[in-house]
This record gives structure tokens, sequence and C-alpha cells, in this order.
């Protein structure tokens, strides 16, 4: 770093330099700033005594180069500026021409200094350069390629460029330059705001580029190539994208490694943009071919914007979901509501086939294993209207083929039970009890393993089916046999469907089935309405057995049998027919005919 006094006295000589080079300021300059520049350079400080002899290096009419040359390389070799603007304006008043070494040295020590003070001595030293056709060594090109990065005048750094031009014109052999000035030229222009301009250079350039048959000077010229700089200016600041995607073709094309950063930041540009083919582009061109992965917010909001769209990006979207999230923080919801996007999506261009539906399941329990039902029960309405257009034995079949592209037995098995519920959840919920039940028959002979709240949805459909005082039975049993305890949901569906009718035995023995109080286990309201029911029956029992649950609970142990079942029919409001029930056993033993399914109830 310059002390403070040293970098007063360079800035001094560089404005000095810059007088002298037009004779007409010098004198004026020398007045207004009181710099001493005496005949014998040097004078005014003594740690400079080596400038003494140089004045024996300016004759009238001839000028010892290989002395000052010797001298600007000391100069440089100590850093010291100053001494060499002062030794460049004695050249200046010389006004004899310097040869090519010590113009670079000049040059060297120029592009050092303050751009906007020497900007008019460096293009007229060039200009002068062109005209007299000199070669300027590679270190006077480096000075004057860096001189024109750092140019923050547009006119002076226009002025470069043509010099630049023209200069190469006469030195082919230094033609190998010319496009490390582009490169400067597209930085200063990046640097100083003139993006359009850096546009035009970037274009050509990448041209040039590919176009250059010597692999060393290609090699030079990509290292020092603004890419990341004209991507992050044009991609993540200014949210070009289609300038963005230029870029990385061009990167293609010069075979310039393109990393996760560029494809993600063009990514969510794109999404930032709502732009569907610059999505489009890095889907195909990176996301595809495995070079990146989204995260799993940026593939929400692909979904989200192709949700109007029939692209089958948003489809391959959901895909992805399958691969693991770098983040770590994705959410069951989000991934969830990733998976209703997907469907939604596929609904608004064409109705939701069960292939199209499932194998979102199956990819989204494959991401997310901890995906939960109840979320995933939110798409009932889209399951829905594709079991209404799918005969039932091919909606089981699809679901099976689904399943078997699964490797893994343990995922496919909860592939199957989720299927299975969100079937019987979708049925039961829209009113076809009996469809409910009879898939559930169909999933069980294929294997599939249900799950405590399969029998929810069963009970769910028992009561809504009527006439299932005995069915619900089934039910139950069902339920114990593969090692479920009822949950409360099903408890107080199987009490709903037993109820109806004039004998309440049924209702008894399920309330003896709850472990502990049955008012902490059931819905209060509904604690509340059995209340009602055997009051106005008259009928006790059911407030001695919520009073006295342990005492009580193995009167009521056994189900009660047919002859019970069968006196307990009734017209009316709480109708119940023990015929119909008999029927319901057995279509849910052995399946229902289609006559008998939905279309019937």
């Amino acid at each position: 770093m310059l002390s403070n006094s040293l970098r007063t006295r360079t800035h001094a000589a560089c404005a000095c330099f810059s007088a002298r080079a037009f004779s007409a300021w010098s004198a004026s300059l020398r007045k207004t700033r009181k710099i001493d520049v005496p005949n014998t350079l040097g004078k005014h400080d003594q740690k400079d005594l080596h400038l003494v002899s140089i004045d024996k290096a300016f004759g009238k009419d001839v000028v010892n180069w290989d002395k000052v040359g010797i001298a600007f390389d000391r100069y440089a070799a100590q850093r010291d500026h100053a001494s060499g603007l002062l030794l460049a304006t004695r050249i200046a008043e010389s006004k004899l021409p310097p040869p090519p070494k010590i113009t670079g040295s000049i040059l060297r020590i120029l592009s050092d200094q303050d751009q906007r003070l020497i900007a008019p001595v460096v293009l007229r030293m060039f200009e002068d350069i062109v005209e007299r056709q000199i070669y300027l060594s590679d270190s006077a090109l480096d000075s004057l390629i860096w001189i024109l990065r750092s140019t923050v005048d547009p006119f002076a750094r226009t002025a470069y460029y043509e010099l630049f031009q023209d200069y190469f014109k006469y030195a082919k052999k230094k033609q190998k330059h010319f496009l490390r000035v582009e490169i400067s030229y597209m930085h200063s222009l990046l640097e100083n705001g003139e993006f359009e301009e850096a546009r035009t250079v970037f274009t050509r350039l990448v041209a040039a580029l590919a176009a250059e048959k010597d692999a060393n000077i290609q090699e030079s010229a990509l290292k020092v190539l603004p890419i990341e700089n004209m991507f992050q200016t044009f991609v993540a600041k200014w949210n070009d994208v289609e300038f963005g995607c230029v870029i990385i073709d061009a990167m293609v094309t010069l075979d310039i490694d393109i990393g996760a950063k560029y494809w993600s930041a063009l990514l969510e540009a794109g999404l930032k943009a709502r732009n569907e083919e610059t999505i489009k582009y890095v889907w195909h061109q990176a996301v595809q071919p495995g070079k990146f992965s989204p995260s799993i917010y940026s593939l929400k909001a692909i979904v989200d914007l192709f949700s109007d769209s029939s692209s089958s990006v948003a489809a391959e979207a959901l895909q992805r979901l399958s691969l693991q999230d770098p983040t770590g923080v994705a959410s069951n919801s989000d991934v969830v509501n990733v998976f209703h996007l997907h469907l939604n999506a596929a609904q608004r261009s064409s109705p939701v086939t069960a292939e199209v539906y499932f194998k979102g399941l199956q990819a989204l329990l494959d991401y997310l294993p901890s995906a939960e039902l109840q979320d995933l029960a939110a798409t009932h309405d889209i399951l829905h209207k594709t079991i209404v257009a799918t005969p039932a034995e091919q909606l089981v079949d699809t679901i099976m083929a689904v399943s078997n592209e699964n490797s893994d037995h343990a995922s496919e098995q909860r592939f199957l039970t989720t299927a299975m519920n969100l079937v019987l959840y979708s049925t039961s919920a829209h009113g076809h009890a009996s469809d409910c039940l009879n898939f559930y028959r169909s999933f069980v002979n294929k294997k599939v393993k249900p799950s405590a709240s399969t029998f929810e949805f069963l009970a769910l459909a028992a009561f809504r089916l009527k006439n299932s005082k005995k069915l619900s039975y089934m039910i139950f049993r069902e339920c114990t046999g593969y090692g479920f305890t009822p949950t409360a949901i099903t408890l107080m569906y199987l009490i709903r469907a037993s109820l109806p009718g004039r004998e309440l035995e049924t209702t008894l023995f399920y309330v003896s089935q709850i472990t502990g109080k049955p008012e902490t286990v059931l819905p209060g309201y509904f604690v509340s309405h059995l209340r009602r029911t055997f009051e106005q029956a008259g009928d006790g029992r059911l407030m001695a057995l919520l009073r006295a649950p342990e005492a009580l609970r193995s009167t009521y142990q056994d189900f009660p049998k047919d002859r019970v079942l069968s006196r307990s029919v009734a017209r009316g409001k709480d109708k119940y027919s023990f015929l119909y029930d008999v029927g319901n056993c057995h279509r849910f033993e052995h399946g229902w005919d289609a006559s008998q399914l939905s279309a019937k109830e």
C-alpha cells in the first residue's frame, strides 16, 4: 500500500506528466499545483539521487535510451511510480519519440494511475504508436489492455477499442492478443453499466473463440473470460432469462463446465419471470440428463407454473421428488401440495387416469415415506372421478401393475395399503358404500394388507349402506383378526351402523369393547346422542355401563345372535331389515354384482 505522502506525490507527478505531454498546460500547472520539476530530475528528493545522472542521458537532439531504460527498470522494481512519471515527463519534453521498450515502460507506469487523469495522454501516445506503426512488446500490450479495462469514460473506452482495431491491422503477429482486448472491453462495459454493448461484444467474442484454431490462445482467453460476471449481471441481477440461455449455449459451445449454480440461478430466474420456455430449456438441458437436481421448492413452483398447460414438465417434476432432497428441509405438507398441484394440472389438461394418479402416488411415497394418509386424502375428489371412469377390476389391476414396478417389498406393501385406503376413503366419502366394501374385498383377495385406517372407511361405508348390524360385526372381526384395535372413529361408525332397529344390544357390545372410560374415547356429542337414544327407549343399560364400565364390560362381550338381530326389524325413521343385513354380509364376503354397486344405491 502507498503511504499518504507517496500517494500525493504520485498523483501530482501523474498530473504533471499529463500537462507536460500537452506543453501548453505546463506553465500553468506548475504555478497552480506548485510542482517543482527541475531540469535535472530528482534533485528535490535525496532518495532519488539516481535521477541526477539521468540528466546526462538527454542531449540536445539525442537521448541515451539504454540509460533511460535502466532507470525505468529500477523505478519499477521499487514501485516508485512518481519518479517514473517525472522521467516520462522529461521524455515528453524532449519531443523525441521513445523506442517501443521505453514506450512500454511508460505505459506500464500509466496503467497503475487514475485513468481519468491520464486518458488523454495515453490516447495521444496510442495514436502516435498506430500512426508510426510501432510494434509493441507483449508487456506494453498488457498495460494498454489493462488501461482499456479500467477506463470509466465511455468515449475514451470506445477510442481505445478503435485504436486497438487499427493496431492489429498491421500488427498481425500480435493478433492473438485481440481476444484479450475484446474480453477486457467487455469487462469494462459490464463494470460501467453498458449492458447492451456488452451483449453484442459477448456474442461476437463467443464466435471468435469458437473459430480460434490455436488451442493455447483459446485456453488463455477462456481463463479471463468473464462468463460468471456476465451471468450474474444479466441473470441473477437483471433476471434476463433469455440472454441467460444464450450464455449457457455459449458455455456449451466453448466446452466450459456448467456448474449446478448456473442451472439453479437460471431456473430461479425463469420461475421468477414465469417464463415457461426458460424452465423447459433448463429441464431438457440439465434436469433430464442428470446434470442438475432442482430443489423441492423449485419443483413446487414448476408444477404451479405449468398447472394450466399440457406440458409434461409438471408430471416429470413430480417424479423428481423421488430423488433425495439436498436441503432436507421439506415438510410433508410441502411435498403433498406438489402432488395436489400435479393432479390438478393433469385434470385441467385431460381426465386423470388411474395410472397417472397412482404413479404419482408411488413417486410421492418413495420420496416421502412419512407422508400421512389424511394429507393425501385431500385428493379424493380427483381420485373419485378416476374411480367412476374406470371399471373396478381394471382399477385394482392398474394399482397392482404400478406396485410391481417397485423393487423394494416394504415400499410396495406401503404403496398398496395407501392406494387401497385412498380408494376406500374416496368411495365412502362420496357415499358409494357398496363400492367401498367391494373394493376392500378385491384388494384383500390380491393379498393387500389393510391398516387400522382401512376399517374406519369400512365402518363409515357400513353406516351409509344401512341395514348393517350384522355387517358391522363382520368388519369388527376383520379389524381384530388383522391384529388391530378399533380406533375411536371405527367404533363410532360401527355403533352408528348398529343403532337402527328395535334392539340395542349391538351398541352395548361396541361400547363394552372400549378400553377405559367411553366418554374419554368417543366424542362427547356422540355419547350424549347415545344416552338420549337409550333414554327414549326406556333402556338404562347404557347409563349403567358408562358408570361402571370395568364391572359390566364382561356382560356384553358377545355380539348378539342372529335371533336377536331378527327381532330388531323396524320401520320408519330407524328402519332395519335383517334380511338385507344378511345379504350385505354375503356380498361383503363374496363381492357385489355390478348392478348392485353405487348406481343402484
